[in-house]
């Protein structure tokens, strides 16, 4: 209670929104939930505070943003994306349904929201989830007059789905993204009649007997596997060759775009 009363100012009450403390935002984030999701949202910003200290980051900012990253949960799609086209904030859209990127249901949609709501900036993550080529379809062709949605390639080690992208859409709508701690273990990632499978060093993940998308490999083949982060880096680079970027295009890449979209500087 004492937060909706803060957020909606009440009883005399006039606190920053902007500039709250942390003893005012937690009861204010608290406010804006679900009371199923309040527990997720506690052990979230305990363990975003445990994970600032082991890795040196600051711990109160990774509070803050464990305490604020369900505030939306309520709203309706789209309550959401409304607010985020009135803030101009960057929306990130995992696309979902079993045909990723090539069912007709997801490109259509993503032209619409950049059409509806202007103001915002959308950010395609995954490119689409088209891990495989078969993932693309025409959804490319579909959105070609798209004006200004971003595509990432996190999480992607398909050089001929980037180098499609990038025909389309150019390097200044195209991002770099690490998907750590994922992307940090050893794997490659293979296709098979357009289903993608990654392969990764056998007893390194426990029991992934359940998940088609993986396969164990035994020794002393799994000593080839490298870092799923270098099987990405070097996907874009392969297509990068191949579409002859300049160095200027992969700085924009790796950096000028996201410094760009995220309002980042220095």
């Amino acid at each position: 209670m004492y937060g909706y009363i803060l957020r909606e100012k009440l009883y005399g009450t006039a606190a920053d929104l902007k500039n709250l403390s942390l003893e005012q935002l937690r009861p204010v984030a608290l406010s804006c939930l679900n009371h199923r999701r309040i527990p997720h949202v506690l052990g979230t910003e305990q363990e975003a505070v445990r994970l600032a200290e082991r890795w040196g980051a600051d711990a109160d900012k990774a509070r803050r943003a464990a305490l604020l990253h369900d505030c939306t949960k309520k709203l309706s799609l789209p309550e959401q994306l409304a607010l985020a086209d009135k803030h101009g904030w960057v929306v990130q859209l995992h696309i979902a349904r079993p045909r990723r990127l090539a069912d007709p249901l997801n490109y259509v949609q993503l032209l619409e929201i950049e059409q509806n709501y202007p103001g915002l900036q959308l950010l395609v993550a995954h490119l689409g989830r088209a891990y495989a080529d078969e993932d693309l379809g025409d959804a490319l062709e579909y959105l070609r007059h798209t004006e200004k949605t971003v595509w990432d390639f996190t999480a992607n080690t398909n050089a001929y789905v980037m180098e499609k992208v990038l025909s389309y859409f150019g390097p200044e709508r195209f991002i770099y993204g690490s998907d750590f701690p994922l992307f940090r273990m050893k794997a490659r990632r293979v296709v098979e009649n357009g289903f993608y499978i990654n392969e990764i060093p056998a007893g390194s993940l426990g029991d992934v007997s359940t998940d088609p998308h993986m396969r164990e490999i035994p020794y002393p083949e799994a000593e080839k596997i490298t870092f799923f982060i270098y099987e990405e880096i070097a996907a874009c680079r392969r297509a990068a060759h191949r579409l002859q970027l300049s160095h200027s295009d992969i700085q924009k890449i790796f950096y000028d775009n996201a410094a760009r979209i995220f309002h980042i500087s220095g």
